[in-house]
């Protein structure tokens, strides 16, 4: 146990470095599908979703790489942003897989560290379209332009922005 724990430590430490700027070079997506108490501390975390405790699964569904483009937009909340993101191939069958599965449970959505939305588990989009409502900075946009295709010409003064530099 000790041995897994120095381990564990010693990787934390090596990847302290890719985190020193409040941010990694490519964004994080995940959709943590709900687990229950009895996995255990190393397979789920516990979630306070309203006003419950409910435990997400550490291992993720669907992954930044399940995702090939996006659109932006200024969410409902006026104070961050939300994201359409456009599954690929493998991506369509990881979350057709997952609602097959985890039908009627719910999910965690996890962008770049922070926990955003949670939704239930019904079906797979057929648009080919997953939904982040809320909760994204405009961090965590630049990121995703890094890795996944734009679809969409920019955010809200985000071309001012470029013709001021």
């Amino acid at each position: 146990m000790k041995a897994i724990l120095r381990l564990l430590s010693l990787f934390l430490m090596l990847q302290a470095p890719a985190f020193a700027g409040g941010s990694s070079a490519s964004p994080y997506i995940g959709i943590h599908v709900q687990g229950e108490e009895y996995e255990g501390s190393k397979f789920v975390v516990p979630n306070q979703v309203n006003g419950k405790t409910v435990y997400f699964r550490v291992s993720p569904d669907v992954v930044t790489r399940h995702f090939e483009s996006f659109h932006a937009f200024v969410s409902e909340d006026a104070a961050s942003f939300g994201a359409a993101l456009k599954l690929n191939a493998e991506g369509l069958r990881a979350m057709e897989l997952m609602c097959t599965v985890s039908r009627g449970q719910l999910a965690r959505t996890i962008v770049n560290g922070r926990a955003l939305d949670v939704l239930r588990i019904d079906h797979a989009p057929a648009d080919g379209y997953f939904i982040i409502w809320s909760g994204l900075k405009h961090e965590d946009i630049k990121l995703f332009s890094k890795k996944l295709k734009r679809l969409d010409s920019g955010l809200p003064g985000e071309e001012d922005t470029k013709k001021r530099r």
